[in-house]
């Protein structure tokens, strides 16, 4: 009787130790899990106030493209409405007899200038540049 007791317990002992690492698995499971779902709820709410900031950041920077396209616009006609003051003050140009005169060729080349300048269209090399 003794033997089969001593067969008993070690096979008992030993059911019983598989069972505690089970249940310890079982439990650190849990804690991992639970670890998890924490990690992932704070990840969701970081989430949640970025999207809220750049929210924010996108109508402020909405708002500001508005403005600037009003002042653009603002400018532009300006701009119009100069370059229409310079064309009806603008002289009739005459054919000089003298075309040896300086002051007649740097009129002209200034005027170029000016009318340059004053262009609303924008010119091909000026959006290559920059």
């Amino acid at each position: 009787m003794s033997q089969s007791l001593a067969m008993v317990q070690p096979e008992t002992w030993l059911q019983n130790e598989r069972e505690l690492k089970r249940e310890r698995r079982k439990q650190s499971n849990r804690e991992s899990a639970k670890r998890s779902r924490l990690r992932k709820q704070a990840e969701t709410e970081e989430l949640a106030r970025k999207v809220e900031a750049l929210t924010a950041e996108n109508m402020a920077s909405r708002s500001e493209l508005n403005q600037l396209n009003e002042k653009s616009d603002k400018l532009r006609g300006a701009n119009a409405a100069l370059l229409n003051n310079l064309k009806s003050s603008e002289p009739e140009k005459s054919v000089s007899g003298n075309k040896n005169s300086g002051s007649g060729c740097n009129e002209s080349n200034s005027s170029s200038k000016l009318h340059q300048l004053l262009d609303t269209k924008p010119r091909a090399d000026a959006v290559a540049a920059g």
